[in-house]
């Protein structure tokens, strides 16, 4: 029995270490899966010594070498990027990037063959005119898995602006822009998969969109094939002067599930692609505004629109405009801070509980602990290392919640109070 606990302690202590990120913020949804296994948030460069970082060779330095590294840059950087000439920086694996307040990256940013890789709160700026050459993208993703790409904004990307192609896998990308300055010829956005001949991409290319906001981007909101992909929460919004042509779109072998978001002004905002042969787009409680085309989604091959391992609280479509576009809070770079976690201010933004206010208590337990430092009435979650989810109820400051279903293991508690939320692990004995 001591032998048991003891190994039962060892494991959750290198979960808390391996899951422990430079910052209070952990990423949801595909990122944290290694495939379909749950395996906890990505750690990036974990607790690394921040390097702070003021002109281009220095960042693309810290972000191509080996090794862990928390990288905070300082002001922007970069000289820009036209077709495959100019600035470009190749991220390699356990890398945590984010930019101050203001900082515009004006290069290509390209994560292949890497894992375990945190952005968050940069702008990256692609050249003045799209075009269809086959350049570089703003950011591709090619190769690699576990990346979480937060508060970030991708504008003008010249061949794209942020496209996930050739194996990649497990990616989560939350409180993000996708944006176009002015109409132009390839204003085509978010790419998944790049030919429906891509083996290497069979049973991958799974990503999470959540809290997004797709702005002016007349394709590729986004245009997927073979993984299964979960936009949620996500807003898309075109002006006058500018070109829509496709919303979401699912090509060979995708299967994406469009959930409580609001689309304005879109033509064909959620439509299974002409020729495809199985695939499935499937809008779940969307909105649309003044839009034309398709807005109930398409099948082909008998495909069923997958359920996501894990759990994410939504708010209604309606909803979604006023928080995704929030300019204090909202999508893009809007942290005032490198360590700072959610939005500092108030309202129906989604806030994290600083997890230093929050204890379980006993953890490790036997038969039961309590949430303690809740200010009210708080909703607990229980998942298992897998997602699933366990027990669900609503509880109060040192109210005392059982355990004695739950074998000895390792498990996800999340308490959410109102919008702010507080992720925990607990080891039962």
């Amino acid at each position: 029995m001591k032998n048991n606990t003891l190994a039962l302690i060892c494991l959750i202590l290198f979960y808390v270490n391996n899951t422990t990120a430079q910052d209070l913020c952990e990423s949801i949804g595909w990122a944290n899966y290694d495939g379909s296994t749950f395996v906890g948030a990505p750690t990036g460069g974990g607790m690394a010594t921040p390097i702070e970082v003021s002109t281009f060779a220095a960042f693309k330095s810290a972000a191509e070498s080996t090794g862990a590294k928390v990288i905070y840059i300082k002001n922007s950087i970069g000289s820009g990027y036209v077709n495959n000439t100019g600035d470009v920086v190749f991220i390699k694996s356990n890398k945590t990037i984010i930019g101050y307040p203001g900082v515009v990256i004006s290069a290509s940013l390209q994560i292949s063959n890497s894992t375990n890789v945190i952005v968050r709160n940069i702008k990256v700026e692609g050249p003045p005119a799209t075009n269809d050459s086959q350049g570089y993208d703003n950011c591709n993703i090619q190769g690699s898995s576990r990346i979480w790409i937060d508060h970030c904004e991708f504008e003008n990307g010249g061949d794209g602006n942020f496209d996930v192609v050739k194996g990649a896998d497990n990616v989560s990308v939350t409180w993000c822009v996708f944006t176009y300055k002015e109409d132009g010829v390839h204003n085509f956005s978010n790419l998944i998969g790049s030919s429906d001949n891509e083996p290497i991409s069979h049973g991958k290319l799974n990503i999470t969109y959540l809290n997004c906001w797709w702005k002016d981007c007349a394709d590729r909101l986004p245009r997927s094939r073979y993984g299964k992909i979960h936009v949620a929460n996500c807003y898309f919004s075109m002006r006058p002067g500018m070109t829509s042509s496709n919303g979401t779109g699912a090509g060979f072998m995708a299967n994406c599930r469009v959930e409580n978001c609001q689309y304005e002004k879109i033509k064909n905002p959620c439509k299974i692609l002409s020729g495809t042969t199985e695939g499935i787009c499937q809008p779940i409680n969307c909105s649309f505004i003044s839009c034309t085309g398709s807005t109930t989604g398409g099948v082909a091959g008998g495909y069923t629109v997958f359920e996501p391992p894990y759990s994410v609280d939504l708010v209604p479509a309606m909803e979604v405009k006023n928080i995704v576009t929030d300019s204090l809070c909202g999508a893009g770079p809007t942290m005032d801070s490198p360590t700072q976690c959610g939005c500092e201010t108030t309202g129906t933004i989604d806030n994290h509980l600083n997890k230093q206010d929050i204890n379980l208590y006993p953890n490790p337990t036997n038969s039961s602990f309590q949430a303690m430092g809740l200010d009210g009435i708080a909703t607990l979650h229980i998942y298992d290392l897998s997602g699933k989810l366990l027990i669900k109820k609503d509880i109060a400051n040192n109210e005392p919640i059982s355990t004695e279903g739950l074998p000895a293991g390792v498990y996800m508690v999340k308490i959410m109070a109102g919008k702010r939320t507080a992720e925990i692990k607990l080891l039962k004995q």
